[in-house]
């Protein structure tokens, strides 16, 4: 069924950024949450934690796994476009829309190698191979918001608080609940940034009704409840996700006729957000097949109608931009992922995705803890 729902960023996690800066003295030309604002004026001590793909749906299907969480939902508010972890907590640690910052998608094609490339890995997509650079230093890099907040105000004490991977990193919601509680304790004044993987990574693999994904979430619920208990009226907890993720059916183009024998590079950005490079002299015949195919599960735009439709915010483009938008962009709003692989044994079918323009998708909880 057709569910197409579009970004917000009034009111969006790019906008709790924006409320952050607002609160510590720095300007932005984009948007803040008003609410927001009036709450982050009353406190010295602010903890932002993001969990990978918590949105809406995923915490009404669990709900009665997160009533702790549910009577601290304040609103809904939207992802941004594509609503992927790339795009995603990238404007939030950037402050930046996705237009501006251009991390649209987990792989984007880069003309330098003439490959698609995943972004947080430095990774040649299609033969899970090491790239010889840094995406993130050479081309797309940004100063946090985090940073500009530690030069302008030197007494507040910033904490990052990520998974194992990361330096110091932690490997559970108990252990990163653990280590907020204390550098409170340890600063007078404090921002702390916490990000989880989960729910998302075990959605990907195992769907959502699994029964490994309602642990997942008991669990989050019960340290999110246990921290509340251990915050003190100085301190205020915002608790929000990603995007939002849904169960798909994945279908792979190699299997239809026709579609590659019009690819001049293999597709890029996102199965539910496709970037598409075709042949000058194939491009009617792709939108002919498309349409045939997917005209019920997907909006086709062309290369300046998706960098147009403001999908991917306002403010100056990156000038990269027109290199990883391909002549044409398909958004699922259907389950339907559109993948490709130029080697079938590295297929990987998982049950769940994101990045379409579904409300599935597209809405996160702003959820507050705080001591009244």
């Amino acid at each position: 069924m057709t569910n197409i729902f579009s970004v917000d960023y009034q009111n969006s996690i790019l906008a709790i950024s924006i409320s952050l800066l607002k609160k510590y003295g720095i300007k932005s030309h984009h948007t803040s949450l008003p609410e927001l604002d009036k709450k982050l004026k009353q406190y010295k001590n602010i903890v932002l934690i993001i969990f990978d793909g918590m949105g809406i749906n995923i915490l009404n299907h669990y709900k009665e796994k997160t009533p702790f969480l549910h009577k601290k939902i304040v609103k809904s508010i939207s992802s941004v476009f594509p609503p992927t972890t790339a795009a995603a907590t990238t404007s939030i640690h950037s402050g930046l829309s996705p237009l501006e910052h251009g991390w649209i998608g987990w792989m984007q094609y880069f003309k330098k190698y003439d490959k698609v490339i995943e972004l947080f890995r430095d990774t040649d997509f299609y033969e899970q191979e090491k790239i010889n650079t840094n995406v993130w230093n050479d081309f797309l890099n940004y100063e946090d918001i985090y940073t500009k907040i530690i030069k302008q105000n030197p007494d507040v004490n910033f904490t990052k608080i990520f998974p194992f991977w990361a330096p110091n990193g932690v490997s559970s919601v108990s252990e990163m609940r653990k280590k907020i509680v204390s550098t409170l304790a340890q600063n007078d004044k404090n921002l702390i940034l916490g990000y989880w993987t989960n729910p998302d990574n075990k959605i990907h693999k195992l769907g959502i009704s699994s029964p490994e994904i309602s642990e997942i979430m008991e669990d989050i619920n019960q340290e999110m409840e246990t921290l509340f208990s251990q915050i003190d009226k100085d301190t205020i907890v915002l608790i929000t996700a990603d995007h939002g993720i849904i169960e798909t059916d994945s279908i792979f183009l190699n299997e239809i006729k026709g579609f590659e024998e019009c690819f001049k590079n293999p597709p890029s950005m996102e199965v539910r957000t496709i970037s598409f490079f075709i042949k000058e002299d194939k491009k009617e015949k792709f939108k002919t097949l498309f349409n045939q195919h997917f005209k019920n599960d997907c909006i086709l735009y062309t290369h300046d109608e998706y960098i147009n439709s403001g999908l991917l915010g306002s403010g100056k483009m990156h000038p990269m931009i027109h290199e990883f938008v391909g002549d044409f962009v398909a958004i699922s709003h259907t389950n339907k992922s559109l993948c490709y692989y130029t080697k079938k044994e590295k297929a990987i079918m998982l049950k769940s995705d994101h990045a379409g323009l579904t409300k599935e998708e597209m809405l996160v909880p702003l959820i507050i803890l705080e001591k009244k």
